[in-house]
C-alpha cells in the first residue's frame, strides 16, 4: 500500500481521525450497554418494592383484625392508603418505563448477561488497542511534524549563513574603505 499512496501527513490525520471515530463509537456501545443495565436494574428494585407493598397489602387486607384497626385508627388507615397509593406508583411507573411482566425481565436481564460475559470484555478490547493505536499513529505523526520543523529551521539556518558568508565577502571584496 505504502508504494501505491505515498503516506503524507494528511494520511496519516486521517487514520488518526478515523481510529478516534471507531473508538467513539466503541465507547458509545459501551456507555449504551450500561444504561441498559441501570435501566433493568432500576425496573429490577422497583419490581422488588411494589412486591414487598403488595405483600404487605395482602397481608393487611387479608387479616380481620387490620381491617377493624383500619375503621377505628386514622393512622392505620392512613399507612394502608399510602401503600395503595405506593403499590401504584411503582405499577405505573413500571409500565411507563416498559415493564411488560417478570417473563419479559428475565429475558432482558438474560440477554444483558450474555452480552456482559461475551460481547463487553472484546468492546473493552477493542477500545484498550485502539487508544494504543492512536497513541501509536499520533506519536509518530507529531515526531515528523517536529522533524519537518527541525529541517525547515536547519535550511532557514543554511540559507542565512549563505547570505551572511555572501555579503561578507562582497564586502571584503570591495577594498579599503577611502570614505575617511
Amino acid at each position: 500500500m505504502a508504494k501505491k499512496t505515498p503516506v503524507t501527513l494528511k494520511v496519516i490525520e486521517k487514520v488518526i481521525k478515523n481510529q478516534q471515530d471507531d473508538l467513539y463509537k466503541l465507547k458509545k456501545d459501551l456507555k449504551i450497554f450500561q444504561t441498559e443495565k441501570d435501566h433493568l436494574d432500576n425496573i429490577m428494585s422497583q419490581v422488588t418494592s411494589l412486591e414487598k407493598a403488595e405483600k404487605e397489602l395482602d397481608t393487611l387486607s387479608n387479616s380481620p383484625g387490620e381491617a377493624a384497626k383500619r375503621l377505628i385508627s386514622k393512622k392505620a388507615l392512613q399507612h394502608y392508603e399510602e401503600l395503595q397509593h405506593e403499590a401504584n406508583h411503582y405499577r405505573d411507573n413500571l409500565k411507563e418505563k416498559g415493564y411488560k411482566g417478570p417473563d419479559d425481565l428475565n429475558k432482558r436481564q438474560a440477554e444483558i448477561r450474555g452480552l456482559e460475559q461475551n460481547v463487553i470484555p472484546m468492546i473493552e478490547k477493542q477500545i484498550k488497542t485502539k487508544e494504543k493505536v492512536i497513541e501509536t499513529i499520533s506519536g509518530i505523526f507529531d515526531a515528523i511534524q517536529q522533524a519537518t520543523r527541525s529541517e525547515e529551521q536547519a535550511q532557514q539556518r543554511q540559507h542565512l549563513k549563505r547570505f551572511r558568508s555572501s555579503s561578507i565577502n562582497r564586502n571584503n571584496n570591495q577594498g579599503p574603505d577611502l570614505s575617511r
